[in-house]
């Protein structure tokens, strides 16, 4: 292992054994080591130039001695997690807050403090039309295409709900696609019904899946799978697709807001939605219900075809109004307006 040691930190090129001949060789990738509240962080620059793995290394150094939050996993954290976060810690001072007034009411302290609380209209707007699902679709390597549709299609979550099923999670005679009690992140099953489309998708993996066992003999566990082993990342070729497809930035997650759009497009309750979703809460929910233009075309569609069903009666008919105009002008009291006064 060639090793560089700077300051606090020092850069590196791991070493690796080839399991055929047992020979060690050098990454050709640089990576960093450096040291956060006395613990030691490793990181990989993905980088081939050694240039850059010193410009990391001095950055995150640097982040270290500032205070700052460093590390691989900080710059994993998403928008989800930040907003689940800020739930967490309005639940938390709610709880306090009850605490100090339960205890102010018996007597048990002298003043109540004040706990802030932070805004939750935190949701992402992020969401893929169909034109643009297609296009990031295209641009995917044939091994991500069907998770990919499933996340589209169920909008569970990519790396920990889907690329993580293995075949027998599948039951195509009673048409269900099923996560297991504590695979989730509530902890909680869950169970999707096969629609058409979703069942197309997942037949078409399976029998890609047995000619490849077909093919080499071995026995593929797993549902989603690259040449037979575990997807481990999808980050690097879903990057380059969401690039090539005009839609840079966007996040497999995006998905879970899109399905969630869909669902209340499809009309389908929110009870059966948050089901179908794995949503506990109606709050989280409702932040991905995103309304957008065409959902109130929609809408606007159906309230016009509403009013138009009705048998409106109004209180005065046209020449009722047009005979009240023409006495008002004269100055006089019009039929209507006699007749009204009699029958009170």
């Amino acid at each position: 292992m060639k090793r560089r040691d700077r300051g606090m930190g020092r850069i590196f090129q791991p070493t690796y054994k080839v399991k055929a001949t047992g020979e060690l060789k050098t990454c050709e990738t640089w990576a960093i080591r450096y040291f956060v509240n006395g613990k030691a962080t490793t990181e990989t620059t993905g980088s081939t130039n050694r240039a850059d793995a010193v410009r990391l290394l001095k950055q995150r150094i640097g982040d270290v001695a500032t205070g700052k939050p460093v590390g691989p996993l900080i710059q994993r954290l998403t928008f989800e997690d930040l907003a689940e976060m800020v739930v967490a810690v309005n639940r938390e001072f709610a709880a306090l807050r009850r605490a100090f007034h339960l205890a102010a009411r018996a007597s048990k302290v002298a003043a109540i403090p004040h706990f802030p609380v932070t805004r939750e209209d935190t949701a992402r707007k992020g969401f893929f039309e169909p034109g643009q699902f297609q296009a990031v679709l295209d641009e995917l390597p044939d091994y991500l295409k069907a998770p990919i549709q499933v996340a589209y299609i169920t909008g569970w979550r990519g790396p920990s709900e889907i690329f993580t099923r293995h075949r027998h999670h599948l039951d195509l005679d009673a048409g269900w696609l099923r996560l297991d009690v504590g695979e989730t992140k509530n902890g909680k099953g869950r169970m999707f019904p096969l629609t058409p489309e979703l069942r197309k998708v997942l037949e078409e993996q399976v029998a890609l899946t047995e000619a490849l066992e077909k093919k080499t003999g071995k026995t593929i566990r797993w549902l989603f799978h690259r040449n037979g082993k575990p997807i481990k990342s999808h980050y690097s070729a879903w990057r380059s697709a969401c690039d090539r497809a005009g839609v840079p930035g966007r996040m497999v997650h995006d998905f879970r807001r899109t399905a969630v759009r869909n669902f209340e497009r499809a009309g389908i309750p929110r009870s059966a939605g948050m089901a179908l979703s794995g949503h506990l809460t109606g709050a989280v929910y409702g932040r991905y219900a995103i309304v957008d233009e065409g959902m109130l075309k929609e809408s606007e569609a159906k309230l016009s075809k509403l009013h138009a069903g009705e048998d409106r009666k109004y209180a005065l008919t046209p020449a009722q109004i047009e005979r009240l105009a023409k006495a008002i002008s004269e100055n006089r009291p019009s039929e209507d307006q006699v007749g009204a006064t009699a029958g009170k």
